[in-house]
């Protein structure tokens, strides 16, 4: 077998195959030999039909399994000997005719990962978010930690009407037309009005006597309601229990009995910390992202298509354990297909230009940084190192770790040796999937590839 390989663009490849006659004889051979075995053809006993007749009956078939059979050994020939880092089927415009006597020609095109070329890395302006802590995020954070405090007392008794600081729990009896709403203990915070049972009902529920039996209530939904949609609901409600929020002061107290601070202001100052170093790790985040972006607008390199459809079904399938869609495969419409290209085109790019990167730079991970990796990422997740690899190797990740600890380095060049710009605001669109977090430190399974198992990574 003869493979000729032309190049017809940076990522793409023609194969030129010549199979000589003398070897798709001997494929036809076996395979009417393997046929002829087990063949029962009218009038000869099984097996014993002339090697004629199963070749008028079965040649077209087997001609086609066995032109079948060397396209493929043609490509595993390439992607060998060749050295052809393919990331897609052979395409063939025509499929080759099998005739006697002559050798099996055929041309396919086939797409490759390309060999991209980092020609500027050095010097690229990188956007970084200014820190600015939102004016009121650290009393947002106080009071936040304050309703882990709040306390369900006995409302007293000169109170004799419910308020939005109650919690009260009641029994239902009511319909709306057909659709049954009896409840039994059906617990309401009346100041959560973002967590009403039914549009309407808590506040129904304010203002009435704290012990209510009885009271009746009639409600009527709005045409959008899920299921209740221009109904009206006739409902009988009797409080069996009704407590109200005892909130405590944002005080000195406060602080000593959360066990983090002796005073309020020390407390604050810790909130505080703790949202800068929260809003630190967003920025570096953002940083990295705008490194790659940068990278990828001074670097335009062509993508093997194959390697984007890729990523847009690794992108479908994170959505689909988001979201708890099983194999709801019929939800990728084309629509929804294309609305994630251009985020999976810059993914592949932007990891093709990091391998470059890290292969121009000589970037090597050590078993030694792979294990402190983990070491740290076990330390994060509170559990044994040695579990952690285990699990990693029983995933088949350990590459997949190593890969993104090499890509995290070739972004650490480029901050090393690009510019900052401080803006105020990220406005470009995050150049990785929305789940992704590149950075190794953020999870465990790393990366997924969207390169092929043959591109050598």
């Amino acid at each position: 077998m003869n493979v000729t390989i032309q190049e017809v663009s940076p990522i793409e490849k023609k194969m030129l195959v010549e199979v000589p006659w003398e070897l798709v004889e001997t494929k036809l051979k076996s395979a009417f030999a393997d046929i002829g075995r087990a063949a029962q053809v009218k009038g000869y006993r099984p097996g014993k039909a002339p090697r004629k007749v199963i070749e008028r009956i079965y040649g077209g078939r087997v001609k086609a399994e066995v032109a079948a059979e060397l396209i493929r050994e043609s490509f595993f020939t390439a992607t060998t000997e060749h050295e052809l880092d393919a990331v897609s089927e052979p395409r063939i415009e025509e499929l080759p005719q099998i005739k006697k006597g002559e050798s099996l020609t055929f041309e396919a095109t086939v797409e490759v990962k390309g060999t991209p070329e980092v020609k500027n890395f050095k010097g690229l302006t990188i956007k970084k978010r200014k820190l600015v802590i939102p004016e009121n995020a650290v009393q947002d954070g106080l009071e936040a930690l304050q309703k882990d405090f709040i306390e369900l007392v006995p409302i007293e008794s000169v109170r004799t009407e419910t308020s939005d600081q109650d919690v009260i729990t009641i029994q239902v009896a009511g319909k709306a037309d057909e659709i049954d709403l009896n409840h039994d203990g059906l617990q309401i915070d009346l100041g959560d009005t973002a967590r009403d049972p039914l549009p309407g009902l808590i506040a129904a529920l304010t203002g009435i006597p704290v012990d209510a039996k009885d009271h009746k209530i009639e409600l009527t939904f709005d045409e959008n309601h899920q299921s209740l949609g221009g109904k009206t609901a006739n409902m009988t409600i009797s409080i069996v229990d009704a407590k109200t929020k005892s909130i405590p002061e944002l005080d000195d107290e406060f602080a000593k009995d959360t066990g983090r601070a002796e005073t309020i202001t020390e407390l604050r100052t810790q909130i505080e910390n703790e949202i800068k170093e929260r809003l630190e790790k967003q920025i570096d985040q953002e940083f990295k992202d705008q490194a790659l972006k940068s990278l990828i607008e001074a670097n335009e390199i062509p993508v093997a298509n194959a390697l984007v459809e890729r990523a847009i079904d690794m992108r479908f399938r994170r959505l689909q354990q988001m979201f708890g869609l099983g194999n709801s495969d019929e939800l990728m419409s084309g629509e929804m297909r294309e609305s994630m290209r251009e985020g999976a085109l810059s993914e592949v790019r932007g990891q093709l230009l990091l391998e470059a990167l890290s292969d121009k730079e000589s970037i090597e991970i050590t078993e030694e940084m792979v294990a402190e990796h983990i070491d740290s990422l076990a330390a994060e997740r509170d559990m044994p190192a040695a579990k952690l690899r285990a699990q990693l190797q029983k995933d088949n990740q350990l590459e997949s770790v190593r890969f993104s600890m090499r890509q995290e380095k070739a972004l650490d060049l480029i901050i090393e040796h690009g510019t900052v710009e401080l803006v105020d605001q990220i406005e470009e669109p995050h150049v990785h999937d929305e789940n992704c977090n590149h950075g190794p430190d953020e999870h465990t399974h790393e990366h997924e590839h969207v390169h092929d198992e043959n591109c050598n990574h």
